[in-house]
């Protein structure tokens, strides 16, 4: 009943969805940039400093494409680049102005037709878990190098800690990427709680509104 009310008012509800992601995006520009501020700020700017920025801004959103590439490669299935680059921007839009960011995962499978947003959540959850597996590696590697140069840890200990921080690094790398049958074990999961299934479907059933 209501996918029926969905296909028949589809226009209608994509057009809504264009004006409240715009108007959030205007919303949260509106409120929190002061243009004046920026305005006297470029008046006064290290123009060196200012290109190291933009240098520096252009390689992050290049590494967070680079590394969405390779989550929608290898648990999506999906390799069209152009495809990939406006999922990440889409979700990029909708989660800045979403308690939690969680309109990220919304916008990123806006882009993929062919995908359910249970796949591509969990694929927005593996991204995000890099950055932090990647902090907590850098950190707890740091952390054993301290205590060996600080507290004179035993340099056997040192090599067994930093050997097992790598292993158990390499293990959930190689979990997360591998193309077994825990995607769909999680998706399966998920789908056995009737009504967030049935709120899923709905909004796949929107998210699929674009394309025809």
């Amino acid at each position: 009943m209501k996918l029926g009310f969905i296909e028949k008012n589809k226009s209608v509800l994509l057009f809504l969805l264009k004006i409240i992601i715009a108007g959030g995006l205007l919303y949260l520009i509106i409120s929190r940039v002061e243009f004046s501020e920026i305005i006297a700020g470029l008046k006064t700017v290290n123009i060196n400093l200012l290109i190291l920025a933009l240098i520096f801004s252009g390689i992050n959103i290049f590494l967070q494409y680079w590394k969405w590439y390779v989550v929608c490669e290898k648990i999506l299935g999906a390799k069209n680049k152009k495809k990939i680059l406006i999922s990440l921007f889409q979700g990029i839009s909708g989660g800045s102005f979403t308690p939690a960011r969680v309109g990220e995962y919304f916008g990123r499978a806006i882009a993929f037709k062919d995908k359910s947003l249970t796949q591509v959540s969990i694929a927005t959850v593996v991204d995000k878990f890099f950055l932090l597996a990647v902090i907590t590696v850098v950190g707890s590697i740091t952390s054993v190098l301290f205590l060996h140069f600080y507290y004179q840890l035993n340099i056997y200990i040192t090599i067994s800690l930093l050997s097992g921080i790598l292993l158990v690094s390499y293990l959930v790398v190689f979990i997360l990427i591998n193309q077994g049958n825990w995607k769909s074990s999680l998706i399966s999961k998920i789908n056995k709680y009737e009504k967030l299934s049935s709120y899923i479907c709905y909004l796949n059933a929107m998210l699929r509104l674009r394309y025809r």
